[in-house]
C-alpha cells in the first residue's frame, strides 16, 4: 500500500515538473493580452504610450476585412491557439494584396503543425536550425537560456532567445536581418500584391526582450514606417466578440450534451451487462436422488442409526404391523417382537426384508 502511493505521489510530482517546462502550451504567447515572458502586453503598452491606433481583433479576419481599407499593419503572432480557416487566412492575403503590410510573426518553437500550416499557407517552409535539447541538466539549460543577437543593418543589435525552427525566405525576399552563429535570415518581407508580407520573430518584441535597446529601436522603425494603425488578430488566441462567443458557446454546449448522452448510454449498457452475468463462482445443482419426504426420512434414519435405536425401531415396527394386518404370523413379525434378537442395524434391515417377503407370499 505505501509503495503505491509512493509511485502516485512520484507520478503526479513528474507531471507537474513536465506541464512547468512545458509553458509553450500553458499560455497564449506573443498575444498582446499575456503578461508573461512570452506575451506581447508591454508592446501592446509601448505603441499606446506612442499614440499608436492599436486595435484587437476579436472576430475571424474573413468577418471583418473590407475592401477598402487596407491601411497599416495586420499582426498574426504565433503560435495560435484556435486554427484560422482556410477563408481567414485567404482573406488576409487579400488584404495585403490591396496595400496592406501583413505581419507574421513566428515562433520559433520546434514542429507545430499549426504554425507550419499558417506559414506554409504563403509558401514558406519551416527549417530545423537547433536540436532537441539534451537529457543532462547543465546542458539542458545552456540549450534553454541560449540567445541569438541579430544584426539588422542599420539599427543597434537585438537579441533574442535561440529559435529551434525558421521560416525559409522565398526567392524573391529582402532579408532585413540575420542572427545566430550561421548568420541565419531571421526577418524578411517580400512584395504581395500592392502589399508586403513582414517575417519576423515573435521573441523580438516579447514582453522578456522589449525593453532591450535595439529590440526597441526595430519596433520603432517599423511602426515609422508601416503605421500608425496596428492590428493584432486576438481572436486565434482565445479572444472573442460577444456574438462569435454565443455561437460558439452555443456550438460547445450541443457538443457537451452529445458527449454526456453518449457516456450515459455506455454507462446504461454496462449495467445491462453487468446485471446479466451471475455473481460468484459458477454453482452446478445436485442431482435430486428422490423426493423431499424420502430426503427427510434418509435423514432421520440416520440419526435414529448413530444414536444406536435399533431395538426400539424392531418393537415400533411390530406394533404398525399387528396394527395395520392382525392376522399376520410371520417369524420375522416374532423376530422383531423378540428385542434380545436385534442387536444392529444390519439385524433390523434383514428382519424387515424377511417380513416383507413373507407378507407377499
Amino acid at each position: 500500500m505505501k509503495r503505491a502511493w509512493l509511485w502516485g505521489a512520484l507520478s503526479i510530482a513528474i507531471i507537474v515538473v513536465g506541464v512547468l517546462l512545458a509553458d509553450t502550451t500553458l499560455e497564449a504567447r506573443a498575444s498582446t493580452l499575456t503578461r508573461s515572458a512570452g506575451g506581447w502586453a508591454g508592446m501592446h503598452a509601448v505603441l499606446t504610450a506612442w499614440r499608436a491606433e492599436v486595435e484587437i481583433v476579436d472576430e475571424p479576419a474573413d468577418r471583418i476585412i473590407k475592401d477598402d481599407d487596407p491601411d497599416g499593419l495586420w499582426v498574426v503572432a504565433l503560435p495560435l491557439q484556435r486554427r484560422p480557416t482556410r477563408g481567414a487566412l485567404d482573406a488576409l492575403a487579400g488584404w495585403a494584396r490591396r496595400g496592406g503590410t501583413l505581419v507574421l510573426a513566428y515562433s520559433g518553437l520546434p514542429e507545430l503543425e499549426g504554425e507550419a500550416r499558417v506559414l506554409g499557407s504563403f509558401g514558406l517552409d519551416i527549417d530545423s536550425v537547433r536540436d532537441w535539447p539534451p537529457l543532462a541538466p547543465r546542458a539542458w539549460w545552456r540549450h534553454r537560456t541560449a540567445t541569438w543577437t541579430i544584426d539588422w543593418p542599420g539599427f543597434r543589435a537585438a537579441e533574442i532567445e535561440a529559435p529551434s525552427s525558421l521560416p525559409e525566405p522565398p526567392s524573391r525576399a529582402t532579408i532585413l536581418a540575420r542572427g545566430g552563429p550561421d548568420q541565419r535570415p531571421v526577418a524578411f518581407t517580400w512584395p504581395l500584391g500592392r502589399g508586403q508580407v513582414l517575417v519576423v520573430p515573435a521573441a523580438l518584441w516579447s514582453n522578456a526582450w522589449v525593453d532591450e535597446a535595439g529590440n526597441a529601436d526595430l519596433l520603432a522603425a517599423v511602426h515609422g514606417r508601416y503605421g500608425p494603425r496596428w492590428r493584432f488578430d486576438e481572436y486565434h488566441h482565445g479572444l472573442a466578440s460577444s456574438s462569435t462567443s454565443d455561437a460558439a458557446l452555443s456550438r460547445h454546449i450541443g457538443h457537451v450534451w452529445d458527449l454526456l448522452t453518449v457516456h450515459l448510454l455506455g454507462l446504461w449498457l454496462l449495467a445491462v451487462w453487468a446485471l446479466g452475468r451471475a455473481f460468484g463462482p459458477a454453482w452446478r445443482a445436485s442431482t435430486v436422488r428422490g423426493g423431499s419426504s424420502t430426503g427427510f426420512l434418509v435423514a432421520v434414519g440416520a440419526f435414529h442409526r448413530r444414536l444406536g435405536h435399533h431395538r426400539q425401531a424392531a418393537q415400533r415396527l411390530a406394533e404398525r404391523v399387528r396394527r395395520l394386518d392382525p392376522d399376520c404370523d410371520s417369524d420375522a413379525l416374532t423376530t422383531l417382537d423378540d428385542a434380545s434378537a436385534i442387536r444392529s442395524g444390519d439385524e433390523l434391515l434383514a428382519a424387515a426384508r424377511e417380513l416383507a417377503a413373507s407378507r407377499k407370499r
